[in-house]
Order: structure tokens, then C-alpha cells, then sequence
């Protein structure tokens, strides 16, 4: 047993070799602005506590109180002992208690400020090792999480945040004119109606342009000019939409363009294409179908000539729903134009 014992430190109940003396600390090359080593800072932090054990705790609290980014734990929630040892039974009862998410094996280690070495098992019943639950655990003592490389704590402004999202969400109105808009048909067959009345292609002025990888139906009709998406990027830039639109020039006669590009999300600059369009003497229309109801959308204001949604997205119905469609009022009384 003596040999057994020869060349390993005796270990304390926190498992940490004991006495281990800070001048026996590996020294690291890695120097602040000032050219010292962590091992000095730590040194000279010790010598001012009056500390001499780097296993003992108040070395870890002194450190702790001298980190200028502590302040930052209170940005965040951080879990209560008495979140955990209230058990499964009780979380999710309109507040955010309970036991951490945990799988077979995890436990959670709880440093309280009265009671350290705790541990609490996945059926949320904390014990000490070797030890019953004493009285002594304060249930506003703080966990210490050690999963901050996985999922990570709650921002305390998260809560906030998202209520504030939510608000704006549902204060979300259209900007048009109740006589430029009409509820009919499907997306498709509205788009139809839309291009036999704005698609009036002369010898001149003929040429469409849409986006690249448009949902299916918008190209099944078009003869497509498009801007390339750039190598290595997945969104098209405004820009390049912009030079395309000015290249096309007088031979241009339809922007027809996704709001939000159904393969990458983009959200297209709906004004400013639908000002370059117009500039070039083009009709601006835009299928809607995967922006409305998932971003905000000022058709009048935007000048837009016209555009088309579904419903069965983001306005929440279902197979078959009715769609929608946008005609500037400027358009009302244009006999002219086929209809």
C-alpha cells in the first residue's frame, strides 16, 4: 500500500491534489501587454490574498472577484439549486424551473455558496456524495453550468427581446389602399391576369427580367433574363439586379421578382428595384407568395405596379386557400390595358 501511495498527491474532497503549492504551477509562454505570464498574475493575486494552496477555494473566489469580465454572469440566468432539486415535476408550470436538460449519465455540479461538491442526478434530487440532502443547501445558491459550449445560458434580455419581436409582429399592417387590393383565385392564375395586363411586349421592349431559381411557376411562362449569382455567394446583390435592369435598358419591359427568395431567404430591396425598373421605363411586379404575412410589405408606397401572393404560408391556411392580388390605384381607370 505504501508503494501504491508513493508519487501521487494526496487528494482532497474536491478531488484536487492538495497542497499543491502555486510555485509549482506550469508556466505558460503566453505575456500580457506588460510581459506577464498567467502564472504572475496568479502569483501576485496570491501573495496580495495571502494564499498559498492552488487547490483551496478562495484562490478560485479571489480570482473570480479580480476577472474584469464577471460583471458579464449578470447579463445572464443563471440556474438556482432550488430550480434543480424541485424536480421534474414541477418545471415547466408556467415558469422556467425544473431540472437542466440532462441525458442518461449527465449530472450537473452545484457550487452554492453554502454547500459545494453537490451534485444533482437527471431525476433532479440532489444529494452530496456519500451523503444525504442536508438542510444546509440555500435554493438561491448558483448552479455552476458546465455545458457553455452546447446550448449555454438564457440572455437575461432574451425574454425581452423576444416579447418586443413579438409586439411589432403583431402590430403588422399592409400599406395599400383598400381598392388595390382584391382576395381571388390562386397565386398562379393571378399571376396570369397579371402579365396579360402589364406584359404588353413591343418590337422594342420585350425582354422580362427575373430572378434566377424563381419558384417553378413564375418561370414556366417566362422567357428569363437574369442576373448570375456570384461565385461563392448565394444571394444575388442589389447591385447586380440594378446593372442588369439599366442594361437591359429600353428593351426591358417586366421586372417580375420573388419578394423573398424561396431557395436562400433573400429579401429583396423591393423600393429600390421597383424604382430601377420604372427608371428604365419597365413594368415592377413581385410574387409575394413567401413575404407576405413574413415581412413587412408598403406596396402603395413602395410604388409597386403590381404583385400576387398565396395564403397557405405565412398567412396561416391551407391547401387550396384562397390568394390575394395588388393593383396600384393608379391603374383603376387605364381602360386601355387589357384585362
Amino acid at each position: 500500500a505504501g508503494k501504491a501511495a508513493r508519487g501521487r498527491s494526496a487528494r482532497n474532497s474536491s478531488g484536487l491534489p492538495s497542497q499543491l503549492t502555486l510555485e509549482r504551477l506550469p508556466d505558460r509562454t503566453g505575456q500580457d501587454a506588460m510581459g506577464q505570464t498567467p502564472k504572475d498574475a496568479i502569483l501576485a493575486l496570491a501573495e496580495r490574498e495571502g494564499i498559498r494552496d492552488a487547490s483551496s477555494p478562495d484562490l478560485a473566489r479571489a480570482l473570480d472577484r479580480a476577472d474584469p469580465l464577471a460583471p458579464l454572469r449578470a447579463h445572464f440566468c443563471v440556474p438556482r439549486v432550488g430550480d434543480i432539486v424541485r424536480g421534474a415535476g414541477e418545471q415547466n408550470r408556467g415558469r422556467a424551473r425544473g431540472p437542466l436538460p440532462s441525458r442518461p449519465g449527465h449530472s450537473v455540479l452545484l457550487a452554492g455558496r453554502r454547500q459545494s461538491g453537490a451534485f444533482a442526478d437527471r431525476r433532479g434530487v440532489t444529494s452530496l456524495p456519500g451523503k444525504e440532502p442536508t438542510a444546509s443547501q440555500n435554493a438561491d445558491d448558483e448552479c455552476t453550468y458546465l455545458c457553455g459550449n452546447s446550448l449555454g445560458l438564457m440572455p437575461a434580455r432574451a425574454r425581452q427581446l423576444v416579447t418586443e419581436e413579438l409586439d411589432v409582429w403583431a402590430s403588422w399592417y399592409g400599406s395599400a389602399k383598400p381598392a388595390e387590393v382584391a382576395v381571388m383565385g390562386t397565386l398562379t392564375a393571378n399571376l396570369h391576369q397579371m402579365l396579360v395586363s402589364f406584359y404588353t411586349p413591343t418590337a422594342n421592349r420585350y425582354k422580362i427580367l427575373i430572378e434566377g431559381k424563381a419558384f417553378p411557376s413564375d418561370h414556366a411562362t417566362l422567357i428569363c433574363l437574369f442576373p448570375r449569382e456570384n461565385e461563392g455567394e448565394y444571394n444575388l446583390r442589389t447591385s447586380d439586379i440594378l446593372d442588369a435592369i439599366k442594361n437591359a435598358g429600353d428593351c426591358l419591359a417586366l421586372v417580375l421578382f420573388g419578394g423573398v427568395q424561396y431557395y436562400t431567404g433573400q429579401f429583396f430591396d423591393i423600393p429600390q428595384i421597383t424604382k430601377a425598373g420604372h427608371a428604365v421605363g419597365a413594368t415592377v411586379g413581385w410574387d409575394l407568395a413567401h413575404a407576405v404575412g413574413n415581412v413587412p410589405l408598403e406596396l402603395h408606397d413602395w410604388d409597386v405596379d403590381f404583385a400576387v401572393w398565396c395564403s397557405y404560408k405565412y398567412l396561416n391556411s391551407g391547401p387550396g386557400g384562397i390568394a390575394g392580388l395588388f393593383v396600384h390605384e393608379r391603374f383603376a381607370n387605364d381602360f386601355d390595358r387589357p384585362r
